[in-house]
């Protein structure tokens, strides 16, 4: 793994890594999302997503990472960048309530 000096988290929420907060910035990336009707169950719509293309993710940054969704993480477009992370193994409190994460997922 490159040497990373700098962790910036593009997702929406204040990321609690083992004690650390990252603090939420205020770029977001995201995966653009439309939804398509492909039937109804008892009268209620059901709806298949259609992804479509990452907004404001910073191009690759030399001794930057960026925490990231699962969802931007994974998409086609970005399966060769190592630079990005989303949280592994969520850890919640007694309510269910998901109070931070102890480690990353490349």
């Amino acid at each position: 793994m490159r040497n990373i000096t700098n962790l910036i988290n593009l997702t929406p929420h204040d990321v609690n890594l083992n004690g650390e907060v990252f603090p939420k910035s205020a770029q977001i990336a995201r995966v653009s999302v439309t939804k398509v009707q492909v039937g109804t169950v008892c009268n209620v719509p059901v709806f298949s997503p259609r992804y479509g293309d990452i907004t404001d993710l910073p191009d690759v940054n030399a001794g930057s990472a960026f925490i990231v969704s699962s969802l931007v993480r994974t998409h086609p477009s970005v399966k060769n960048r190592k630079d990005l992370f989303s949280p592994a193994d969520l850890v919640r409190d007694v309510n269910g309530v998901v109070i931070g994460a102890d480690g990353l997922f490349q």
